[in-house]
């Protein structure tokens, strides 16, 4: 049996000689999905309900509890001359 991960229209399919990573293949397209379904969120978007942790230099490190665990977020601006 083979494990397939479809992600963002990609489909990845776990080669039979690597069936003994099975389980992590599934957990890392289960991961990709939740961040995907984080960052389309128009809260993360706007940064509702983060909470700023540190900002320096034009960086601000943004952080929001979920039910698995704490994610952070980066948001950078940079300046083209």
């Amino acid at each position: 049996m083979s494990s397939t991960i479809e992600f963002n229209g990609i489909v990845d399919v776990l080669k039979p000689e690597y069936s003994k990573y099975e389980k992590p293949f599934e957990q890392i397209g289960e991961g990709f999905k939740l961040a995907l379904e984080i960052f389309n969120d128009d809260d993360f978007k706007k940064k509702n309900g983060w909470k700023i942790d540190s900002e320096s230099h034009g960086m601000t490190v943004y952080s929001k509890n979920y039910p698995f665990g704490k994610v952070f977020a980066l948001t950078v601006s940079v300046s083209f001359l």
